[in-house]
């Protein structure tokens, strides 16, 4: 997996070690981790029955008072994108990072879990509408026909909510805006365990830090955690179609401990 990033955030990472994984609330696109609450919204207002339709508006409240911030890291599966090396790597000047994605979590839906090394996970970014479509409309029914079976008992409708809302978090953090879907994002998850809405630190395991925060260009207090990976977990770099700089990352590459293969992108960049 690929992550295009700054020649000073190339240097940065190399340093360190590390990986920043950020708040979902300070990404750059304002709909991530919300795409699958505007479908539900959408889904709800096509619903005649008053009753019903206040029945999901009280389910997407139970959703959201329970979801769980994710904290992420973004990369690619595109090796060498015109358009990501202008999104993402300053104009064509930055550098672009091959990581081997075993050394960040399973390959799973993220989930919170009270050890660091169990809520840490990579998964696929999904674009497809249909899958979009399908998956918002089985969640509709199964919760409608919950909601009009509540008189059997009071209970079976909670499991059914909270089996739900867990689909429904888990989904909006890898349910993308189908226009974005040239960029094939992945994505290395954590969503920290939580308890009466705080962070809960441990000490033992894992490789992600405590929380933190640093100024960005959303916010002066962004929350981010600092995620240590090996040096084996770097496969190569390419330097960006713009960067002069090939010799020099290259010596920066052996001087941090790395011995990989350093190359030149191949785009034809103006």
């Amino acid at each position: 997996m690929y992550h295009y990033t700054s020649e000073d955030g190339f240097r940065d990472i190399l340093t360190s070690s590390s990986l920043w994984l950020t708040s979902a609330h300070y990404m750059d696109d304002p709909s991530d981790c919300k795409w699958i609450y505007k479908l539900l919204q959408e889904r709800i207002e096509s619903v005649s029955c008053s009753s019903e339709k206040e029945a999901l508006k009280a389910f997407i409240f139970h959703c959201k008072i329970n979801y769980p911030i994710p904290y992420i890291a973004s990369f690619s599966l595109v090796k060498d994108d015109i358009s990501q090396w202008d999104r993402y790597a300053n104009n064509g000047k930055g550098v672009l990072i091959e990581f081997k994605k075993e050394y960040f979590g399973e390959e799973k839906l993220p989930s919170q879990n009270v050890l660091r090394t169990h809520n840490l996970t990579h998964h696929r970014v999904e674009y497809r509408k249909n899958v979009h479509d399908k998956f918002v409309n089985d969640i509709v029914e199964k919760v409608l026909d919950a909601y009009k079976k509540s008189n059997e008992g009071e209970q079976e409708l909670e499991k059914v909510k909270a089996y739900c809302s867990l689909m429904v978090n888990q989904h909006s953090m890898i349910f993308k805006c189908p226009a974005y879907n040239s960029e094939k994002e992945i994505r290395v998850i954590h969503t920290p365990f939580r308890f009466s809405g705080e962070i809960v630190s441990y000490e033992e395991g894992g490789c992600v830090g405590d929380l933190r925060v640093r100024p960005s260009s959303h916010s002066e207090e962004t929350p981010y955690f600092v995620l240590q990976f090996p040096k084996r977990a770097i496969n190569s770099v390419t330097v960006g179609p713009k960067n002069p700089n090939l010799e020099d990352v290259n010596n920066f590459a052996i001087k941090c401990g790395y011995d990989i293969p350093v190359r030149q992108s191949m785009v034809p960049f103006r």
